[in-house]
């Protein structure tokens, strides 16, 4: 919702902006994923190595809304491999990494962007 002020330019209202959350992703063999250079609107995740090529991005507090949250992920490094990523609830992102062959594989997630946005 939105409104005109004085000047005539047209204002979100209060809290019903779009929130966002926006990062780089980096990983090192099997160690965790790192999130660095965050842009966010809603605190940054805790991301966890849950198994080979499976990643999960934990958030608290329930940000995720369902039906109004958009998951985007590019990989950095062409042809190293392709990423997925899924919601699983309103906490929590599943991301899976994999080799140019299929094979679910860690490594990949070099220099991945994660791109987060939620509806209001």
């Amino acid at each position: 919702m939105c409104y005109k002020n004085e000047l005539g330019i047209i204002i979100p209202l209060e809290g019903t902006q779009d929130k966002s959350f926006v990062t780089v992703l980096t990983q090192s063999g099997t160690s965790n994923p790192s999130a660095v250079n965050n842009i966010t609107d809603f605190g940054v995740p805790t991301i966890t190595r849950d198994g080979v090529g499976s990643y999960s991005v934990n958030f608290t507090g329930g940000p995720l809304l369902v039906n109004k949250t958009y998951i985007g992920i590019v990989n950095g490094s062409a042809g190293t491999g392709f990423l997925n990523a899924q919601y699983l609830n309103t906490n929590v992102i599943r991301l899976t990494t994999f080799t140019t062959a299929g094979v679910q594989a860690d490594g990949i997630l070099s220099s991945a962007q994660l791109f987060i946005n939620i509806k209001n």
